[in-house]
């Protein structure tokens, strides 16, 4: 499946929705920060294909597993426009 291409505003927000939407995030009322996605310097990849990343989200001591799983679904899924 050919991967949608999206800007950084819309990663963000997609990471942020599927983050919130987590069943013990949603029970706790956590607000977890997602800052915007960054593309990797001179069209470096990840080894999944991804050609962004993102290394900081506040607030999630407690949810970092969950938040890694949200993280890696939309860099699987999608890539940042350029």
């Amino acid at each position: 499946m050919p991967r949608e291409v999206k800007s950084a505003e819309e990663i963000q927000a997609e990471v942020s929705r599927l983050v919130h939407e987590g069943e013990l995030v949603r029970e706790d009322g956590a607000v977890i920060g997602v800052h915007l996605p960054r593309a990797y310097a001179d069209g470096v990849r990840e080894p999944n294909g991804s050609n962004w990343y993102m290394d900081v989200f506040s607030n999630s001591a407690g949810y970092e597993g969950w938040v890694k799983h949200v993280y890696y679904k939309v860099q699987s899924q999608w890539d940042l426009e350029s």
